[in-house]
């Protein structure tokens, strides 16, 4: 396995601009410098592939693999030989387990890009990721702290690339602990006063005077505010000691929201500035376009979490039930009449749904009618977004983390081995119970009419794309299993949410 690898990597070196093309951009935590790439060449040399360690050539090989149709040469030699991707991602990470103890920068940008590896079967993209991804973000951060790539590095004695490249390697494994720990409800590992690496600018992607194109620090830089906007949504709102005061106080639930709202405004407004200043042609050889769908969708869904924790503290729990110690004896009383008590016995057809709250609110409060109002609105947002992609939107490599799809522009059969991660998956998913929220909770007719449109027009277009990209099948999923069982068995609906649905 090591000398195939080896002697494949060194005779196709073009996989390596493949992925300089297509994930660079996307995920620049490689250093072109190491690896020789320059305006001129975009094919790094052989001798510059040797000094590579085997277990970071291989993710970059695995992710480039899906890009092989870009250059003739690689289609014929991946057609001709048996290593597959799952092979190299094994191989990528037994190497990792004997190189942690010892680790270098190398081991960290290989676990980085090991977090990106597609889903091991069809199944996977139905189901959310197991308790492994979690752990093996906590190893990325703990390797990243390790090697100091949280302390800024500008007064050190190292190579101007290698300061580059910190930078980088530490913002993308900043980005993956915030936007893991929102959507999987899990507590960040790296807190604010445990690092200090300066904001990120054009200079950290190369020296102008190299001239490498200067445009595709953007796509990053944009990510990384948002991701930023991302980690207050998640202190603010979905910490636990948060989540548990402002549950149920919607007065200071809206201060918060409002500055956070705000700032996703002004990070849209300097996202379309950014557009309307970019003339760079488009690369056609590298196949990659332009597009800003992907951010464009993240920013929709982080507005989706801010308007669903304001729907937190609108209505009121039901008191817990009483939790029976079992050392204790259970005392019965013998005076209640238990003789046409409905146990909810399977198929019974009088049973009553579980309660989603004690009492609805009040639909006459103003306050509610605005939010219930705003959040349609970004819900509208976010279906039309969605309902507007095309196949020429995504025909490259898109970060796992920026909830997107992927679209192919030649053909369909390349979706399946598109990037794929949890992260694309849980956004829509979030996407589809918050739709579902909306018709629970609606405040009156209008506004359940409302949002039954929406989630029919969602359901639509997720059905319509879930054959040609697998990442939406979770909300499909979540979709199908409500309406399986039916909105009115589920939760406890007012009478004008379930005159809305029988109509």
């Amino acid at each position: 396995m090591y000398g195939s690898l080896k002697q494949g990597l060194a005779t196709i070196a073009d996989l390596e601009a493949r992925f300089c093309d297509h994930v660079f951009p996307i995920l620049p935590v490689v250093s072109r410098f190491q690896l020789g790439i320059t305006p001129t060449n975009r094919v790094p040399p052989t001798a510059a592939l040797e000094r590579c360690p085997l277990h970071l050539l291989g993710a970059m090989y695995a992710l480039a693999l899906r890009f092989v149709s870009h250059d003739e040469h690689c289609a014929v030699w991946h057609a001709q030989t048996s290593l597959s991707t799952g092979i190299l991602w094994r191989f990528v990470y037994e190497e990792l387990q004997e190189q942690v103890h010892q680790p270098e920068m190398s081991v960290v940008q290989a676990t980085l890009l090991y977090l990106h590896k597609e889903p091991a079967d069809e199944k996977r993209h139905s189901l959310v990721d197991t308790p492994f991804t979690w752990s093996w973000t906590g190893k990325l951060v703990g390797l990243a702290t390790s090697l100091a790539l949280n302390t800024e590095c500008s007064m050190w004695a190292i190579p101007s690339w290698e300061k580059r490249l910190r930078r980088r390697l530490w913002w993308a494994v900043y980005a993956e602990d915030k936007w893991r720990s929102l959507l999987m409800g899990r507590p960040p590992y790296i807190h604010s006063q445990e690092w200090d690496i300066e904001e990120l600018d054009c200079s950290h992607f190369g020296p102008a005077s190299a001239g490498m194109p200067q445009k595709e620090h953007i796509h990053f830089q944009s990510f990384i505010g948002l991701t930023q906007i991302a980690e207050s949504v998640q202190e603010t709102f979905y910490s636990l000691r948060a989540s548990q005061k402002l549950s149920v106080d919607m007065g200071t639930s809206i201060q918060v929201a409002r500055p956070l709202l705000q700032r996703l405004e002004a990070w849209r407004s300097s996202l379309a500035e950014s557009g309307r200043h970019s003339h760079d042609p488009v690369d056609s050889s590298s196949g990659n376009t332009e597009t800003r769908a992907s951010l464009h969708f993240a920013y929709h869904l982080l507005v989706i979490y801010v308007y669903r924790a304001l729907f937190r503290p609108m209505v009121q729990s039901m008191t817990p039930p009483h939790v029976i110690d079992l050392e204790e004896p259970i005392v019965f009383d013998n005076t209640l009449d238990l003789a046409d008590f409905n146990w909810g016995a399977p198929g019974s057809t009088n049973t009553t749904p579980f309660p989603a709250a004690d009492a609805p609110y009040d639909t006459q409060t103003k306050v509610v009618e605005d939010i219930t109002r705003a959040a349609a609105e970004c819900a509208a947002g976010m279906v039309n977004r969605v309902r507007r992609l095309s196949f020429g939107d995504f025909s490259g490599f898109w970060h796992s983390c920026k909830f997107n799809f992927t679209f192919c522009r030649h053909n369909f059969q390349r979706l399946a081995n598109a990037s794929q991660f949890v992260g694309s998956r849980i956004g829509f998913a979030v996407t589809s119970n918050f739709l579902v929220l909306l018709i629970v909770q609606a405040p009156n007719a209008h506004c359940a009419m409302r949002a039954k449109q929406l989630l029919e027009i969602w359901n639509q277009t997720l059905t319509a794309r879930c054959t040609l990209c697998p990442m939406v099948r979770l909300g499909m999923l979540r979709l199908n299993s409500l309406n399986s069982a039916g909105l009115s068995e589920t939760f406890h609906l007012p009478l004008h949410v379930e005159q809305a649905l029988n109509r």
